[in-house]
């Protein structure tokens, strides 16, 4: 009996899909956390990073911006930075470049992100040579809904591997929301009116006595 249920936990474990670890990552600027809300005609920033690579010769990703919307690359611009130097994955000898595009009438627009170390392979190591792009997001004044932004699985490529060995996958969705506006002045209810009312009758009633005497 023993037996049968070593050799099924075996079965079990190789019919199990391999763990994958997740890169890039989304992050703030400088490793922080990734922004949870926007306001209008403000720009946010935030990063995407990969750290932990080994032999990383190349990348490119396309970022898709979504919102709620049709044609949301008419209520927001994102603008793409390639990093310092010091920050970016391939550093001063690394190329870089980005593009953007989309289709009218969508809900989404593409962001292209791509580079090469030039030649050669890197290490990247967390908190020093890990940002593959920074991005700066600008709200217009009539945007006021969810952003989402998700890395496409069907156009993924990173040429390098993990320190774990295992596979590489693209990160979860991640959304930014607006804030909330101030709440309004307190409008009276149907009894304060009523009290606003009665007050006004009787102060004029005193005025009228006082006049008399």
């Amino acid at each position: 009996m023993r037996t049968i249920v070593l050799a099924l936990a075996i079965l079990t474990g190789a019919a199990a899909p391999a763990r994958a670890d997740t890169i890039p990552l989304f992050t703030g600027v400088v490793g922080g956390p990734f922004p949870g809300s926007y306001q209008l005609n403000t720009p946010f920033e935030f990063e995407l990073r990969a750290p932990g690579l080994n032999s990383f010769t190349d990348f490119n990703l396309d970022l898709i911006v979504e919102t709620a919307s049709l044609d949301p690359v008419s209520l927001l611009n994102v603008e793409v930075f390639r990093p310092a130097d010091a920050d970016y994955a391939f550093g001063a000898a690394g190329t870089f470049g980005s593009s953007q595009s989309a289709v009218p009438g969508s809900p989404q627009f593409n962001v292209n992100i791509a580079g090469t170390g030039g030649g050669g392979s890197v290490n990247t190591t967390a908190g020093a040579n890990e940002v593959l792009a920074r991005f700066r997001v600008t709200p217009g004044p009539n945007l006021n809904e969810p952003v989402t932004f998700f890395i496409d699985a069907g156009s993924y490529s990173i040429g390098g591997t993990p320190e774990s060995g295992q596979g590489l996958q693209p990160p979860d969705p991640v959304t930014v929301f607006p804030e909330s506006s101030p709440d309004p002045a307190p409008v009276p209810g149907p009894g304060g009116v009523v009290l606003l009312g009665v007050g006004g009758v009787l102060l004029l009633a005193r005025r009228r006595v006082l006049l008399r005497a």
